[in-house]
């Protein structure tokens, strides 16, 4: 039942739109696009650890936005504190699209 579940919630993530558009601007290299899924996993997983399917959209969601809104020599040029900034303001986005809620403290006791 577990597999079918994981199947389930994998097809549901991959066919729904609102995850993304092929509007991206072409200029990230694959790596790139890795390095800040990674990155944005990472940071998510470190607050809950408890949602790895839900964390994993939500990061798909902030890359494809990311691509979407950026290019790379922008996400270059704001690296640091102004572009971790707009990456929170993206993840509050995605986090409603995909209706996804922040953790609070109670979530961890």
């Amino acid at each position: 039942m577990g597999k079918f579940l994981s199947v389930v919630l994998l097809l549901v993530f991959l066919n729904t739109p609102l995850l993304g558009s092929n509007t991206y601007t072409g200029t990230f290299s694959t790596q790139t696009i890795r390095l800040l899924w990674m990155a944005c996993y990472q940071g998510i997983m470190s607050v809950d650890p408890t949602n790895p399917h839900y964390n994993g959209a939500l990061c798909d969601c902030v890359v494809n936005t990311t691509r979407e809104k950026f290019t790379s020599d922008q996400v270059k040029k704001y690296q640091g504190a102004t572009m971790q900034r707009k990456y929170t303001e993206m993840a509050n986005r995605c986090k409603i699209i995909l209706e996804i809620s922040t953790p609070t403290e109670n979530d961890f006791s």
